[in-house]
């Protein structure tokens, strides 16, 4: 351990004495960079953990087509959606298949995951947020 120090010592030299090679910089002459993080800073000055947004659990109604962009803008943002899809199941079953598979996709390109809950209902969560289908084990880790 002592040969260790000696070593580095020898190498690096103690502040104010060159280390013996030439170029070598001292200590006094390496420029330090201080570094900040905008948002951690709290009252008084002290710094503090950032603030973390709550997730929020919306209903959205899927009762067209245009509400896909609306539950992908949820869950960009974060949320979980919960959508009532018998509206759109009772007047065009076919709409509500493209709906559907659209919205898997996209969610998936999301890295999300989707659900259904229900024979009317669905769920859709952000990349974070993870759904523990019936029969599965224990939740996949992600690397």
């Amino acid at each position: 351990m002592r040969e260790t120090l000696k070593t580095l010592k020898r190498i690096f030299g103690r502040e104010g004495q060159p280390s013996g090679k030439k170029g070598a910089v001292s200590q006094a002459e390496v420029p330090v960079m201080e570094i900040s993080t905008p948002g951690f800073v709290g009252k008084g000055g002290k710094e503090t953990e950032p603030a973390l947004a709550p997730i929020l659990v919306k209903t959205l109604d899927l009762s067209w087509s245009g509400r896909v962009e609306e539950i992908l803008s949820e869950l960009r943002d974060g949320n979980i959606v919960i959508s009532n899809i018998s509206q759109l199941m009772d007047e065009n079953p076919k709409e509500l298949k493209r709906s559907v598979e659209k919205l898997k996709e996209s969610v998936r390109e999301l890295g999300g995951q989707i659900g259904r809950l229900s024979e009317s209902k669905i769920i859709a969560t952000p990349k974070l947020v993870r759904i523990r289908f019936r029969g599965e084990g224990q939740p996949v880790k992600s690397q």
